[in-house]
């Protein structure tokens, strides 16, 4: 089964500066649950929580890329569209397939500094060469607990209109680490070697305007990421009591 998460309407668009200290994300519950899809398939340990929300216009992206290792995240490229992964940076990469084949699957990409990438498949040459500029924008923030992202995509660049409530987008976040313990490749939706495998998206559900949420449903959304962590813990408490 896709994972499924809502996006939120917001009447008040967040400032696009990286710090998500805004009512906004402050008020609005974070999705979590990021798979290794290079080795384990398992949650990886440093987490990455994000919040979508929407208005008339445009998508808005919260990420928390949390990093227990924050002094060694690499963000070394500052030009646009050259190759984020070859400059060995740590890369949050989102993907967005607004008519669910593939076939024009938008894939955008930006590193600690913000430095931005992006693909639209139907409009270059390969995925080296990113023929097509969209108009989104992106802020970050280098913090203690790791790193933090604004994101604003205008619908325009679907191209879509203001989606009506039950709207879905197939969509996935992806998130590239370079701490000193390994690299790895992980993403919210339950995916398999490559992050381009689109039929395994998950969906992001636009709620109707008012509808209500807040951070104290954030157990319930992420019930099995919980429920998964919590076995974890109680087994490493076994394992104490028993050494």
């Amino acid at each position: 089964e896709k994972r499924t998460v809502a996006v939120y309407w917001t009447d008040a668009p967040p400032k696009i500066d990286g710090d998500l200290d805004e009512e906004l994300w402050q008020r609005l519950p974070r999705v979590t649950g990021a798979t290794d899809i290079t080795f384990r398939h398992g949650y990886v340990p440093d987490q990455t929580l994000f919040t979508v929300a929407y208005d008339q216009r445009n998508l808005y992206i919260g990420v928390d890329a949390r990093d227990r290792f924050a002094e060694t995240i690499q963000a070394n490229e500052t030009r646009r569209d050259e190759h984020l992964w070859s400059a060995g940076d740590d890369v949050l990469e989102i993907f967005l397939d607004p008519d669910g084949t593939g076939d024009r699957l938008i894939q955008i990409a930006f590193n600690p500094i913000g430095t931005q990438w992006d693909y639209r498949k139907d409009d270059s040459e390969g995925a080296r060469k990113t023929d097509w500029n969209g108009s989104w924008k992106v802020a970050t923030e280098i913090n203690d607990t790791g790193w933090s992202a604004e994101v604003v995509f205008p619908f325009a660049d679907l191209p879509w209109s203001t989606p009506s409530p039950g709207d879905k987008l197939r969509a996935n976040i992806a998130r590239t680490s370079r701490n000193r313990k390994a690299h790895i490749h992980s993403s919210w939706s339950i995916i398999t070697h490559a992050f381009h495998n689109t039929g395994q998206y998950g969906f992001w559900s636009f709620a109707a305007p008012d509808r209500v949420a807040s951070r104290s449903d954030e157990i319930e959304i992420n019930r099995e990421f919980v429920e998964v962590e919590s076995q974890a813990l109680k087994s490493l408490a076994r394992m104490r009591r028993q050494a």
